[in-house]
């Protein structure tokens, strides 16, 4: 099962978005604290993540960047979910590395789209 981990400090977006992405196959990691998402990402190597930029202890914009440098998550893609949505700021986005960035609130298929193309569910194996 492909694994997600979303890292957001809003609880009910956390939960939402967990759960969607369940109930669409995906086995999902939920992160609340920017000070705890290089640590899971290492021990989880999830398919992709998805960064809100407001977290506490850190931005995801300084978080993205370490994870980017860090050789156990560097190969991990990482889509920027943020309400911030001035020109400004994808630009920031992108050049931390992100390679998207969805602005809240976004819509399901939005979302799911944008999952997909990062992060495509892996087929079962055969036996």
């Amino acid at each position: 099962m492909t694994k997600i981990m979303i890292v957001d400090d809003e609880q009910d977006l956390l939960d939402t978005m967990g759960m969607i992405l369940e109930l669409h196959g995906y086995h999902v990691v939920k992160v609340a604290d920017g000070a705890d998402a290089v640590t899971y990402a290492i021990l989880e190597q999830p398919k992709l993540i998805l960064l809100d930029v407001m977290l506490p202890h850190r931005t995801g914009w300084a978080l993205c960047r370490e994870l980017l440098n860090n050789p156990r998550t560097a190969a991990i893609p990482i889509v920027i979910v943020s309400a911030r949505f001035q020109q400004e700021d994808v630009k920031k986005g992108l050049e931390a590395g992100a390679k998207d960035y969805l602005i809240k609130p976004f819509a399901l298929e939005e979302l799911m789209a944008t999952v997909a193309r990062w992060a495509p569910k892996e087929s079962p194996t055969a036996v």
